[in-house]
């Protein structure tokens, strides 16, 4: 049987590392696992990121509403806007 031809060289992931190298396939993987860890970090920021902006801009309305000198005023703290 020739050298190519043995049970290890079969499989897919084996050939790749022959064809790509070890360095690269070592650097795709440090890439893949890198950027899934990044992107639940960000997944993870977003999270937090929209509660604290949920609280703080019940706060500010709050002060807008407790600094509103008429019910007019008092009114604009509550409508939403874009």
């Amino acid at each position: 049987m020739p050298p190519e031809q043995g049970p290890l060289l079969q499989e897919w992931h084996a050939r790749f590392i022959r064809d790509v190298g070890v360095p690269s396939v070592i650097a795709l993987f440090l890439i893949w696992f890198l950027s899934s860890q990044l992107l639940s970090a960000i997944e993870q920021h977003s999270v937090d990121t929209e509660a604290w902006m949920r609280q703080l801009i019940t706060v500010s309305r709050q002060i807008c509403v407790n600094t509103a000198p008429d019910a007019e005023a008092r009114a604009l703290c509550l409508t939403t806007r874009p």
